[in-house]
């Protein structure tokens, strides 16, 4: 049964560790980078993933948060409107992350 628990322990690894990244983003931006939705589903996807997908998991996000926040700057700046609202929902997107690492990642 020593499998089982190396999987607890691995899921709450992972789930601290995403929970950890972004709640820090969260009390850094003052809830403008990141929201609370991000920081409890990042916690919840750690525990789905494990430690070891989390650090891919937490990449992918910040990656494409990051895209995402560069296209919304740009469109804002040379254009009236901004081609993307200001909030993300990211639950689609930590969805995809999540199928894509567990079922083709592995």
């Amino acid at each position: 049964n020593t499998q089982m628990g190396n999987g607890i322990a691995s899921g709450l690894l992972g789930g601290l560790f995403l929970w950890f990244i972004f709640y820090i983003l969260f009390q850094i931006s003052s809830a403008a980078w990141v929201g609370g939705g991000v920081v409890k589903t990042g916690f919840a996807v750690g525990m789905i993933l494990g430690d070891r997908l989390s650090f891919y998991a937490a990449m992918i996000m910040v990656t494409f948060l990051i895209i995402l926040g560069v296209i919304n700057y740009l469109t804002a700046k040379y254009t009236t409107k901004s081609l993307l609202h200001r909030s993300y929902q990211t639950g689609t997107y930590w969805l995809v992350i999540t199928l894509f690492l567990k079922l083709i990642v592995k």
